[in-house]
């Protein structure tokens, strides 16, 4: 598999003083990886700009630096303010070498489809697929080659070849992925409207 999005993170105390709020005042989101065995979770804070631009790429299964040691970690859960959208927390599972785990991988859409040809549309349907493998198997996306589409066809997942060593993860295998769409149908020109017909016929003040 290629190289993954890396992020730093640092270790953070629950009994130190410095608050959540002040985390966040300090261009910093506070997060949590969750682990098996004696430490169960560990509190982190990540910078928010590295964050920011992770989540933009939409990768779930990222090399993280975590106070100079660098682990695979998978993207769990993001959590924003309601009103403003704005980044306020981040969760992670740590991956372990020779342990099968599960994650959601971004779909690209690679090729063009017959029918775009003739004015149909390419719509991706699942943005996500989840699949089960070792962390040294997952892949940062899957491709999905959609050169063979005409209009009024798509693909499920089980028309989609997934990386080595991967596997569907909960998933339906005739759960569509991509389609392509006819083209829109133009609305008529509206008539012409009978206040504008009343406008331009003379009145009984012209006739005289």
């Amino acid at each position: 598999m290629g190289a993954h999005q890396s992020i730093n993170a640092t270790t953070r105390s629950l009994t130190q003083k410095q608050s959540l709020k002040q985390i966040r005042k300090n261009a910093q989101v506070p997060g949590v990886i969750f682990a098996r065995g004696l430490n169960p979770s560990t509190p982190i804070f990540l910078q928010r700009k590295e964050a920011i631009v992770i989540l933009a790429t939409g990768e779930r299964v990222l090399d993280m630096v975590i106070d100079g040691k660098k682990e695979m970690v998978n993207l769990t859960e993001v959590q924003r303010e309601p009103g403003s959208g704005k980044l306020v927390h981040m969760s992670f599972h740590l991956l372990k070498a020779g342990e099968k785990t599960h994650a959601s991988i971004p779909v690209h859409i690679k090729g063009t489809a017959i029918g775009q040809k003739t004015g149909g549309l390419v719509q991706l349907v699942l943005k996500e697929i989840d699949v089960k493998a070792l962390p040294k198997d997952l892949p940062e996306f899957i491709d999905v080659d959609v050169s063979g589409l005409d209009v009024g066809d798509h693909l499920e997942l089980k028309d989609i070849k997934l990386p080595n060593g991967c596997e569907l993860y909960h998933m339906k295998p005739e759960t569509n992925v991509v389609a392509c769409k006819p083209p829109a149908k133009e609305e008529p020109a509206a008539e012409a409207a009978p206040a504008a017909e009343a406008e331009a016929a003379p009145t009984t003040e012209d006739k005289e």
